[in-house]
């Protein structure tokens, strides 16, 4: 090769990476513009929706868990006796609708709230809920809900006809958790 050549290809190679470097850093500026709701930070639309979506499954099945423990959209019926004798209807709906509850308002104080800090804790919240989602399938010997969709029986809540894998939603949240911490 000539050097005139060698030349002119490092300079168009160096003109082509700048643009593609001035490309990415104008999808990434449009990108973090876009929310759904105010920030005191630089936060992207698809954190927000992600966990919009999240504070609406856990609310709904957390307040219905309290509010209505008998429901058949939650419980999966039948009546259980305690060592004394009394019946009773789903023993641990309402404190498994606490655990679905507490969370989905982490959710609406972060983003009330705004701030990166809010948004880390309720990242960290929601990745510390599916670890143990993920522990609790293991010791149950129950590692399809981790792997696979879960199908959910017309009339349950939440109606989304499937539930995503606990994985899936585990590497969503770590993802959400890594963005938030490192843009």
């Amino acid at each position: 090769k000539s050097p005139a050549r060698s030349s002119r290809i490092n300079r168009i190679s160096k003109s082509k990476k700048r643009s593609q470097r001035r490309i990415k850093l104008i999808i990434q500026k449009t990108l973090r513009k876009m929310q759904l709701y105010a920030s005191m930070f630089q936060t992207v639309w698809w954190i927000q929706a992600w966990y919009s979506f999240q504070t609406f499954v856990a609310m709904g099945m957390g307040l219905s868990g309290l509010f209505f423990p008998d429901s058949p959209a939650i419980t999966l019926g039948g009546t259980w006796t305690d060592s004394k004798g009394k019946k009773m209807i789903a023993p641990n709906v309402r404190g498994w609708g606490v655990r679905n509850a507490i969370p989905a308002l982490v959710n609406i104080l972060a983003m009330y709230f705004g701030t990166r800090e809010a948004y880390i804790i309720m990242c960290a919240c929601a990745c510390w809920r599916e670890v143990f989602d993920i522990v609790d399938a293991a010791i149950e010997n129950d590692m399809k809900k981790v792997w696979w969709f879960s199908h959910i029986p017309p009339g349950k809540f939440p109606p989304l006809g499937f539930f995503p894998p606990f994985l899936f939603l585990l590497i969503g949240d770590a993802a959400t958790l890594y963005y938030t911490l490192v843009f």
